[in-house]
C-alpha cells in the first residue's frame, strides 16, 4: 500500500451499534403481536439497504392480525431511537479518530443510510465534526453499497487516492463496496455480524481496540 493518508469508516454498526437495537425494536413489536424475529431472518438485511424486508406485513401474516404498517414502523422508529439514548460509540472508534487526528490523517465517512440518520446519530454522540466528509446513499443517488459509489465518493472528497486509504466496515456488503471501490478494507464485525464469513476483507479485526492506530499504520506498510 502507498502511504496512508486518509481512513473511511462505515457507521451503523460500526461507529455505533445501531443494528442491534434496530433488530431488538423489531422484535419487541414481533413479541408484542405473540410472534418472534429470528436473527437469521434478520441478518440478510444488515448493511445492504437493496434488501428491504416488509417487516410488519410479515407481522401481519405471521399474527392473522391486521395492522396499520404506517402507524408499526412509526412505533418501532420510536423505540429504536429511545434504545439509542445514551449508547456510546463502540469501543476504540474514538481513540482511532484522535490518534488519525495527530498523524494528520484525514478520516470520513461512507454509509448506506440516509444522510439525516447519520448525521443526527453522529451529532448525539458527540462525533459530527471529527468527520471531514459524511457520504451517504442520498448523495450518490441512492446508489446503497456492494455499489462502491459511497466510497468512491468518500476517497475524493477527502482528495486522496484509493490507494492512499483503507477502510473499516462490518457487513459483508460494505466490505463488497469497499473493495470495488480500490480501497484495502479491514473488518471489525458487530454483535449482528461477528458470526459471518468475511473471507473478502483484507484483514479482520474483532474490535478496533484489537490494534491500536499507529499499530495498524505499521502492519499495513510491512505486509
Amino acid at each position: 500500500m502507498n502511504h496512508i493518508k486518509a481512513i473511511v469508516f462505515d457507521f451503523d454498526g460500526l461507529i455505533l451499534d445501531t443494528e442491534t437495537t434496530d433488530y431488538q425494536a423489531w422484535q419487541s413489536l414481533y413479541r408484542k403481536h405473540g410472534s418472534e424475529l429470528p436473527l437469521s431472518t434478520w441478518l440478510p438485511s444488515v448493511g445492504n439497504t437493496t434488501i428491504e424486508f416488509n417487516f410488519d406485513q410479515e407481522i401481519a401474516e405471521l399474527t392473522g392480525n391486521q395492522i396499520d404498517r404506517i402507524e408499526v414502523r412509526k412505533q418501532q422508529k420510536t423505540i429504536h431511537l429511545d434504545m439509542l439514548e445514551g449508547v456510546d460509540p463502540m469501543p476504540g472508534v474514538e481513540d482511532y479518530l484522535c490518534a488519525a487526528e495527530r498523524l494528520g490523517i484525514r478520516v470520513g465517512v461512507a454509509s448506506g443510510s440516509r444522510r439525516w440518520w447519520v448525521v443526527e446519530r453522529l451529532d448525539q454522540i458527540g462525533l459530527l465534526d471529527r468527520f471531514e466528509t459524511i457520504v451517504c446513499r442520498d448523495d450518490v443517488g441512492e446508489r446503497a453499497k456492494p455499489d462502491p459509489a459511497a466510497y468512491v465518493t468518500a476517497v475524493s472528497n477527502l482528495g486522496v487516492t484509493a490507494d492512499q486509504a483503507f477502510a473499516f466496515e462490518d457487513s459483508l456488503t460494505g466490505v463488497a463496496a469497499a473493495k470495488s471501490a480500490g480501497l484495502y478494507c479491514i473488518a471489525v464485525p458487530g454483535p449482528m455480524t461477528k458470526n459471518q464469513s468475511f473471507d473478502d476483507a483484507d484483514m479482520r479485526l474483532e474490535s478496533l481496540t484489537d490494534m491500536p492506530l499507529p499499530e495498524l499504520l505499521v502492519t499495513l506498510a510491512n505486509p
